[in-house]
C-alpha cells in the first residue's frame, strides 16, 4: 500500500516545516494550536483508535512509534 507520506525521507520530516509568524490571542478562554496548524477536532483517545492527521489515518500505536501496524 502506498501512503501520501512515502516521498518524505523520514517520519519526522513529514511533520517538520518552517513555522509562519502569526498572532496568538492572549484570551485565556481560547484554545491555541501548539504549532502552525489548525485544530479540527478534540476527543478522548481510547486504546489504539485511528487518528486523522494531515489527511492520513494512523493508529495510535503507529503515530507514537512511527512503525506501521504497531498496536497499543
Amino acid at each position: 500500500m502506498k501512503y501520501e507520506y512515502d516521498h518524505f525521507n523520514s517520519f519526522s520530516e513529514f511533520f517538520t516545516r518552517e513555522v509562519k509568524e502569526r498572532y496568538i490571542d492572549p484570551d485565556t478562554n481560547r484554545l491555541v494550536a501548539p504549532a502552525d496548524s489548525y485544530i479540527v477536532s478534540i476527543t478522548e483517545v481510547k486504546g489504539d483508535e485511528n487518528l486523522l492527521i494531515k489527511n492520513v489515518n494512523y493508529s495510535m500505536g503507529e503515530f507514537l512509534t512511527g512503525v506501521r501496524n504497531y498496536k497499543i
